[in-house]
């Protein structure tokens, strides 16, 4: 008799599921009739006892594939409510985990206060956009030593910093784990060695608001976790322009500006949680998706009628599991979050068992 690990995880879509295994960080596409096993039986044994005589096959194949990539655990006759399931306790606390930073050196004469809302804000990573000379940048840097943060992530323009020694500068500031060379005319990578490899990156510009690609997927435990209780990108993230302006996201109005208003003040505002919240299950067509614990998205999503959807398209249909480079894809209406997909033909024949899906 078997039961599925308590770290692997079904995650159902409107037309196919995902199995999640949390431990190797890893995972595979499966029929949803298998996640409705999971879902109304707790071992392998009670399968066999949910479908009908015809099924019998289907369900081997299922178990074979379950152990071959090690989703399931033998009992071994062991009582079964000795398995606990995976714990989804998140503990919560007032700080920023992320702060995107527009710097110029207009904002140069704001460094204590940047340097007090970190140490308030608790903040721990800085994703910093900086235009400016190099002297200004180090001064930055050495501001930040200061506080909480623990990793920094460097977007500069390339025509500025093609010829700087990025040796020197990772150096001496060792909470640098990423450099991002904006304005290239080409994509390039390579890793600079200081201990650690950091890598060195050469893009034409920063996107917000792009398609979803697999290769942008976060597969691991904490993350699947937060995906269940917060939006991942905006939660703890906030934004702060140029002149000092805080904000929630890059085209949101301010809701606080760092030179005149109090660290402290700004974190206990209810408002800068108002994203947070507005997690995957709460929006329209992202609820149906299998992506939706895994999928890294930078939107904006937009409220009507008291519901939440996005006004661009992903790059993924859940519909009909098509991305956009793929035949036969379509893109998913989000303009209206009314949207109803009651007329969408599948082309399963009525007589087809829910069993018979090949994973």
């Amino acid at each position: 008799m078997y039961i599925l690990k308590a770290n692997c995880i079904p995650v159902k879509g409107y037309k196919r599921s995902i199995l999640y295994n949390l431990q190797n960080n890893t995972y595979d596409y499966i029929p949803n009739s298998l996640c409705e096993l999971f879902e109304n039986c707790r071992t392998t044994n009670e399968w066999y006892t949910y479908i009908i005589d015809n099924e019998k096959e289907i369900i081997d194949e299922y178990i074979e594939f379950l152990l071959a990539n090690d989703y399931l655990l033998d009992t071994k006759k062991l009582d079964i409510n000795c398995f606990t399931s995976i714990s989804f306790a998140w503990e919560e606390c007032k700080e920023v985990s992320i702060l995107n930073l527009n710097y110029e050196e207009e904002i140069s004469k704001y460094l204590h206060n940047l340097n007090v809302f970190l140490v308030k804000s608790r903040t721990k990573n800085i994703s910093l956009q900086y235009i400016g000379g190099l002297k200004t940048l180090n001064n930055l840097l050495g501001t930040v030593k200061d506080t909480y943060v623990t990793n920094i992530v460097l977007y500069l323009q390339y025509k500025q910093f093609k010829g700087c020694l990025f040796e020197k500068l990772i150096s001496s500031n060792p909470l640098i784990s990423k450099i991002v060379l904006l304005g290239a005319d080409r994509f390039s990578i390579k890793y600079i060695d200081t201990g650690k490899q950091i890598p060195i990156q050469k893009i034409e510009s920063i996107l917000i608001n792009s398609e979803i690609k697999p290769m942008g997927f976060v597969i691991n435990k904490m993350y699947f976790i937060e995906a269940h209780l917060y939006n991942t990108f905006f939660h703890k993230r906030l934004f702060v322009s140029k002149k000092g302006i805080i904000s929630l996201t890059p085209l949101s109005d301010r809701i606080a500006d760092i030179s005149k208003d109090p660290a402290k003040e700004i974190i206990n505002r209810k408002s800068i949680q108002k994203y947070w919240l507005i997690k995957k299950d709460s929006i329209e067509t992202c609820k149906e998706c299998e992506h939706r614990y895994m999928c890294y998205d930078s939107r904006i999503p937009t409220q009507e009628n008291n519901k939440w959807y996005y006004m661009s398209d992903c790059g993924y249909n859940p519909y009909i599991n098509k991305w956009v480079d793929e035949d036969g894809y379509w893109p998913v209406n989000n303009t209206s979050p009314c949207i109803k997909y009651q007329n969408l033909q599948l082309n399963q024949p009525e007589n087809r068992s829910p069993f018979r899906q090949i994973i």
